[in-house]
């Protein structure tokens, strides 16, 4: 019997059917094993709560309805289910305590074979060897979802393997609505988790990445690793912790700015980060503006891997219009002093002086690579150069002389701000004249400049 239905021919280009069924056929055998090891091992893993979990079990809600077997323990038998992985969940033990002990057990049995295939990933950066751990990974990261989901009975169909074999192998996915985008993610994303370089789940919303990231995170944490949601901004933070970001006083909104950068810090470094398109690129552009090790908000290496929801939109839509940040830097003035730097980027004169009058003369006359390598090393900005030295390089580069400057009492105007304005509106003055003998046309009171057609 095919299990890849006919409606769902039409939706595979690249993978041919059998090996598409010759693939779910292994994961489903590879789960098997994993059943079957979980059976061989249960009074190892259970140990002195073994006794307690079979009489849960042998009074679980959906007994009557799966394959069981029995067990002989202490000369009592148990009937129980035989798959306990996916037909015995945890919400059936009524007793708190059991239950959670259940649960802990679990996690260690599902953690210690992840570390199992963290060790078998030889190269990390090799891709072919992270396929190659595909199907194991696949058939644990399936069972762990059933085990650990908040809900009984979640087990993953045929439809949701196969995305996650599509998007492993960098192919885009399309599912309908209701077929289980959220679950089929779980397969990718810890098959690249395994390389320890950081996964990014990456929604439309920050709403969406929430509740993907509620409802995933007690499959990561049973699979032995971390996962953390990253916050757009320090309104959602403080909504998150029950708070009115605008009803805060001073004080306390302070603490919610600088908690989120501890947050934002902490979910970046985890296995796993969700959060909405615009947090993530923000939040790299952000990263390239810093300059101190210590303030970067997402990993120092580049993320291993990125799984990107409503992919057309990003890809059509959104690529339409480039992100952009905007950072308030100081310029530089030529031949501007010390004190001027020092007020401008409120560094202390005394501090400064006592550590470079060994390097700078002329306090008085700072170059401008003088006035940069003051305010990388003792403030917390960077300088911008003036305008005018780039356009002076250039032209020292190709031999040019085309600089136009708008000054005062040239060509009847009191100012040269009146002149640059009129230059720039071509129904007052004469504006083709100048563009077509000057490259440049710059205003020195406005530190503004205009580059010619």
């Amino acid at each position: 019997m095919m299990r890849v239905k006919d409606r769902e021919i039409t939706k595979v280009k690249k993978f041919s059917i059998k090996r598409l069924e010759s693939i779910l056929d292994s994961i489903d055998k590879q789960e098997q094993a994993l059943i079957n090891d979980f059976n061989n091992s249960l009074s190892s893993i259970f140990g002195n709560i073994l006794i307690p979990i079979l009489e849960e079990m042998s009074k679980s809600p959906n007994i009557n309805n799966v394959k069981t077997m029995t067990l002989s323990v202490n000369g009592k038998k148990y009937v129980v289910p035989f798959n306990i992985l996916q037909d015995f969940h945890k919400s059936y033990i009524s007793n708190k305590e059991l239950r959670l002990e259940f649960e802990n057990r679990l996690k260690l049995w599902f953690s210690d074979k992840t570390i199992q295939l963290k060790k078998a990933l030889t190269d990390k950066d090799s891709y072919p060897e992270l396929m190659k751990l595909s199907v194991p990974s696949f058939a644990l990261a399936s069972l762990a979802l059933t085990s650990f989901h908040k809900k009984p009975n979640m087990v993953l169909r045929d439809v949701q393997k196969m995305t996650g074999i599509a998007i492993s192998e960098g192919d885009i996915a399309e599912l309908c609505s209701g077929e289980g985008k959220t679950l089929s993610a779980v397969l990718p994303v810890y098959l690249q988790a395994l390389r320890g370089k950081g996964v990014h789940v990456i929604t439309s919303n920050s709403y969406l990445s929430k509740r993907d990231f509620e409802e995933t995170l007690p499959i990561y944490e049973g699979l032995g690793l971390t996962s953390g949601y990253v916050p757009d901004n320090e309104e959602e933070l403080a909504k998150l912790e029950g708070k009115d970001f605008d009803k805060l006083d001073n004080k306390e909104k302070a603490n919610i700015v600088n908690k989120l950068k501890e947050v934002k810090q902490k979910s970046y470094r985890c296995d796993i980060s969700f959060g909405s398109k615009e947090t993530f690129a923000f939040d790299y552009l952000r990263d390239c503006l810093i300059k101190k090790k210590e303030d970067l908000l997402q990993r120092e290496e580049t993320p291993g891997f990125a799984l990107i929801d409503e992919i057309d939109d990003a890809l059509i839509d959104d690529a339409q219009v480039p992100y952009r940040i905007a950072v308030k830097t100081p310029m530089y003035r030529p031949n501007m002093s010390l004190r001027e730097l020092c007020l401008m980027q409120g560094i202390k004169y005394d501090e400064v002086v006592g550590n470079i009058s060994g390097y700078i003369k002329d306090f008085d006359h700072l170059s401008y690579e003088e006035a940069r390598f003051i305010s990388n090393n003792f403030g917390n900005s960077d300088l911008l150069a003036d305008p005018m030295m780039y356009q002076e390089a250039a032209e020292r580069f190709f031999n040019l002389q085309r600089v136009f400057e708008a000054v005062d009492n040239k060509n009847g105007f009191k100012t040269g701000k009146e002149l640059y304005r009129a230059i720039l509106d071509e129904d007052k003055y004469d504006a083709d004249t100048i563009r077509s003998r000057y490259g440049i046309i710059y205003c020195s009171e406005l530190k503004e400049f205009k580059i010619s057609d």
